[in-house]
């Protein structure tokens, strides 16, 4: 008589541990955001940082043309993509080129291009283990050249 295989408590462990962890990688590759799923992407040259970028009508215009958003969440990223609406320790040129290396951290996520930029979300959410000064108190939004960032994820 052959004894059967029974799940012993350290493989059912081993299982659990496997699938947090399958589940944690693909949370940080993917946000969701206004009803889309958001590809991760790395802040790598803060320098390509348009701090004080207005964007334009037509701009605006491709926002809702191509990536479906809404007046009121255009109104939202005209007001919290410039530099004034950002945490304290990058509000500024000075403090941005001083904490470059903290700025990189940032989880942050491609909503769309245009015109060789990029216009990313840094979700509050996802940044609330940054350092004082850092942490954001809403999700802001950061225009960028398409050179200032690594996308995590291939599509």
């Amino acid at each position: 008589m052959t004894k059967s295989k029974v799940f012993t408590p350290s493989l059912f462990i081993m299982i659990i541990l496997l699938m947090m962890f399958t589940t944690a990688v693909s949370a940080q590759k993917k946000f969701k955001w206004e009803g889309k799923k958001l590809s991760s992407v790395t802040i790598v040259d803060p320098g390509s940082v348009y701090a004080i970028y207005v964007m334009s009508e037509k701009e605006l215009e491709t926002l809702t043309n191509d990536f479906g958003i809404n007046e009121e969440v255009k109104a939202q990223i005209k007001k919290y993509s410039t530099e004034d609406q950002w945490p304290a320790k990058i509000r500024t040129l000075y403090s941005r080129s001083n904490n470059s290396e903290t700025l990189m951290k940032y989880s942050a996520y491609l909503i769309g291009d245009f015109n060789e930029k990029l216009l990313l979300i840094i979700p509050e959410k996802s940044n609330r283990q940054m350092p004082d000064g850092f942490i954001p108190h809403c999700d802001f939004f950061v225009i960028i050249g398409r050179n200032g960032v690594k996308t995590s994820v291939k599509n």
